[in-house]
């Protein structure tokens, strides 16, 4: 977005005598400067200025549109030529000093003040540590929007604030007492960058009208992870910018498991209205970060290309020409039979295991073991009106590790509700046989209700893994007798 600035040209001059002619027109004395300018517009102050003919100044002030012509027959800012006769017959004045009766020229625009909104950037935010001798953290790449609503955004998430105004291209954020909170998504352990004060300002290097850089500087925090907690530390901050030239792209979900929400992250905010077509017929909502999501459940193996018209608050358009969702493969329904028979499953890092592994089965001879950051997906089939999910779960644990943990999670397809169950698990005290997983509990009943109409249920039980700091490792799960009731 290119904001255009006009700059106005005022002069000074000593008034000769003069007599008021039609307006328009002078007639005067010969002078340096001419006759003055076409009366009618408007003066500085916005009152309309028809008769003065130019008369006060006699073609020296600035003219123009929002002068009105008054005062100097369009010299500055007057349109045709300049106009005045004392700037050497450039409109229908005659050479400086001659004496002629020139005509003034037509008034051009009104001089507009400066401004630095509305505006689009792509900027990079660069802190350093005020205190100690840590390396700097890379540089932050973003997109930022100046305006009424203003708002720094990156990889679907965006702060938004307001500004005072200092002066037509420079300004200051206002922060709230805690601050302008920048969310880093993907940066762990770095999470967040915390703004304190910031000040902006923009420049027109080569004085074409069009602003070509910002620069700011400013103070805050950087918030560091330390896994279950994190802490802060000062920093200053640095925006250096460039108009804003770089089209918003999509992050689209491929092989999505149904079971998860739909969420398409923008590489920077955007603003529009898109719908999923394919599969099924789907609209997208915009939540408070501009990502793009749906609560319906997919099915499996579908396929859907986003439809629409979205752009970013540059004005550049969202390219949709590559934008195409898939949901995973269907793994084909799950038996409901105990894992007694090879399970329909996609298995992540889950096994499908029998007595011999050393690890106890609830019942029968097999069940679903499942170590730490491992899950499967299921899809099961409702026969009546079955209206709840139930397993039996084992906990394992070793010398060194904690209870498992069970994240366990089904949904109806073509519905809007999921239903999740998380526990963690009892640390064992029955004794295995297996080499690593040496503690069992006795085997627990987890169960789910399932909410929404439909005959397709999509589920995952998954044996968390700890991550993103310092914690004590978790243990193994065994899963049998998974069924609909």
């Amino acid at each position: 977005m290119n904001l255009r600035l006009f700059f106005g040209v005022a002069l000074l001059t000593i008034t000769t005598r003069a007599l008021l002619g039609c307006a328009g027109k002078a007639l005067q004395e010969p002078n340096a400067y001419g006759a003055g300018g076409a009366g009618g517009g408007t003066d500085h102050g916005g009152q309309p200025s028809a008769g003065y003919g130019g008369v006060s100044n006699s073609g020296v002030n600035d003219a123009g549109a929002g002068y009105g012509g008054v005062s100097n027959g369009g010299v500055s800012n007057g349109g045709a030529g300049y106009g005045g006769a004392g700037y050497g017959g450039m409109g229908d004045g005659g050479e400086a000093g001659s004496g002629v009766i020139g005509d003034g020229g037509v008034g051009g625009d009104a001089a507009n003040e400066a401004s630095l909104t509305p505006s689009a950037w792509d900027v990079i935010l660069t802190a350093n540590f005020t205190q100690g001798s840590d390396p700097a953290p890379a540089p932050f790449a973003a997109s930022l929007y100046l305006g009424n609503v203003s708002r720094l955004s990156r990889d679907g998430k965006q702060s938004l604030f307001s500004l005072t105004q200092k002066s037509g291209l420079s300004a200051s954020v206002i922060t709230p007492p805690s601050g302008l909170r920048f969310s880093l998504v993907d940066r762990l352990p770095e999470t967040a960058l915390v703004f304190r004060e910031l000040s902006l300002r923009a420049f027109d290097d080569d004085q074409d009208g069009v602003l070509d850089r910002l620069e700011g500087s400013g103070s805050g925090q950087l918030e560091v992870s330390c896994g279950d907690c994190y802490y802060s530390k000062a920093v200053s901050v640095n925006v250096s910018g460039k108009p804003d030239q770089t089209p918003p792209g999509l992050r689209v979900p491929k092989n999505l498991a149904p079971i998860e929400r739909l969420t398409i992250t923008p590489t920077e905010a955007v603003h529009g209205s898109l719908t999923l077509t394919g599969s099924s017929v789907l609209p997208l909502d915009i939540d408070a970060d501009s990502e793009l999501f749906s609560l319906t459940v997919l099915p499996f193996s579908g396929k859907w290309k986003l439809s629409g018209v979205a752009q970013d608050f540059a004005e550049l358009a969202l390219d949709l020409s590559t934008a195409e969702l898939t949901t995973m493969t269907d793994p084909g329904t799950f038996a409901q039979d105990g894992f007694e028979t090879q399970p329909n499953a996609t298995l992540a890092g889950a096994s499908w295991i029998d007595v011999d592994s050393g690890l106890p089965i609830p019942s029968g001879g097999r069940a679903l073991f499942l170590p730490p950051g491992s899950s499967a997906i299921l899809h099961l089939k409702r026969t009546g009106a079955e209206t709840k999910v139930t397993a039996r779960v084992v906990d394992l644990s070793q010398a060194s590790t904690i209870g498992a943990f069970l994240d366990f999670q089904a949904a109806v397809i073509g519905s809007t509700q999921r239903s999740q169950h998380v526990q963690v698990g009892e640390t064992g005290t029955l004794a295995t046989t297996h080499a690593i997983w040496t503690t069992a509990s006795p085997p627990h009943s987890v169960e789910m209700t399932l909410m929404g109409d439909g005959s397709d249920v999509a589920l995952r039980v998954a044996a968390d893994a700890c991550v993103g700091g310092p914690c004590l490792s978790p243990g193994a799960l065994i899963v049998d007798d998974l069924k609909l009731e």
